[in-house]
């Protein structure tokens, strides 16, 4: 599978039957993930404004909008009538990190032009913006303080940014505060988070670094990340560039410098394989929410896919398991309503018998089917 240009970002859609492509030629590509057959080409109407193509891409939880941030702006694509509406404003640089919240009504954009915007997708209206502090590092002065990868927790009352200064940053949507932390020696490429935002990844040169999210007496206050470095990435060398994180939380597949992606496991904090015959410098990847496909963005154009099977061995069905709790909070404060402020949860969940299966089928995902 090959595109016209450099693959910089690839998404799985929520239902794992499609894959979209971002490239740097301007086109959003929609593919089967069964046959590979690319289904439609879309053409960044910003395109022709920058000529320096999409720089990443996201979807809603839905799989009915796509995002995709570019040199000149943000489009929000309807994928059903494969239209856009084009943002100008809120940036005034390239936007390099883009990050949806877990209800599709929130995005959250960084840039090179040292700021992020959180975006109202029914309006395509920016709401707020917040510019990164400058702190910068000598050697990092030349390259700017531009966030470059972005992900919003589960609860979506906050959004962990790795940025160029080689700080990792977390800001509350609701009140715009903000907390750092440091540990990186060069700039951060890449985040992910575990579904159930416990876990928190941040990568550099050669480094990967495992943080926890805790919870303080607050409810859904983010105390600190308690960080936990891996100091040998088990014979990975070179740059790390992306990552993507297993449906269970458990593994994290590696994207980067090299012509193999590596799948680490998160709890033995240790390679368990290496996907090979790869295109050298992979830009992007992306897991199936089922955890059956893998699928890469390359820097030659090319686009790779695998399928994956799992040994898994079953635990006797229980009634509990507290390793699903994370889970059950976020479907409750996902399911309470928006405040007046429009971002703030009040009063009690409330839920549909749909809803409620829907959060059987993630616990079944997430590795917790026999309950």
């Amino acid at each position: 599978m090959r595109s016209n240009d450099e693959v910089t970002s690839v998404i799985i859609t929520p239902d794992n039957s499609f894959f979209i492509s971002g490239s740097k030629d301007g086109t959003l590509r929609i593919w089967d993930i069964l046959s590979g057959q690319e289904l439609c080409c879309l053409k960044d109407a910003l395109y022709e404004m920058a000529e320096k193509g999409i720089n990443t891409v996201a979807i809603t939880s839905d799989g009915k909008r796509v995002l995709s941030g570019s040199y000149a702006g943000i489009c929000i694509w309807e994928l059903e009538q494969k239209s856009e509406q084009t943002y100008e404003e809120g940036h005034s640089g390239a936007i390099t990190a883009i990050a949806v919240s877990a209800d599709g009504r929130y995005a959250v954009s960084g840039g090179d032009d040292w700021g992020m915007v959180l975006w109202d997708l029914d309006t395509g209206m920016p709401i707020k913006r917040w510019e990164i502090p400058f702190s910068l590092t000598e050697d990092a002065e030349a390259d700017g303080c531009y966030i470059k990868s972005l992900v919003i927790v589960p609860e979506g009352d906050r959004v962990i940014a790795g940025c160029q200064d080689w700080r990792l940053r977390c800001w509350n949507l609701i009140t715009g505060s903000r907390t750092e932390k440091e540990f990186h020696l060069s700039p951060i490429e890449a985040v992910a988070l575990s579904p159930d935002g416990v876990t928190l990844l941040s990568a550099s040169t050669e480094t990967l670094a495992i943080w926890k999210r805790t919870k303080s007496k607050q409810i859904r206050y983010i105390d600190d990340i308690v960080i936990n470095p891996i100091d040998d990435l088990n014979g990975i060398k070179g740059d790390i560039w992306a990552i993507a994180v297993s449906p269970d939380g458990g593994y994290a597949i590696l994207g980067g410098a090299g012509k193999s992606i590596p799948i680490f496991s998160l709890t033995r904090r240790e390679r368990i394989y290496k996907l090979q015959g790869q295109a050298e410098n992979v830009r992007s990847v992306a897991i199936s929410t089922n955890g059956c496909f893998i699928v890469a963005g390359n820097s030659d154009a090319t686009i790779s896919i695998w399928a994956l099977d799992w040994d898994y061995d079953f635990p006797d069905p229980a009634d509990w398991d507290e390793g699903a709790r994370p889970y059950l909070d976020i479907f409750l404060t996902l399911h309470t309503p928006y405040g007046p402020d429009g971002l703030s949860r009040v009063g009690k969940p409330q839920w549909t018998e749909e809803d409620f299966q829907k959060l059987l089928q993630e616990l079944g995902y997430r590795g917790y089917g026999w309950l």
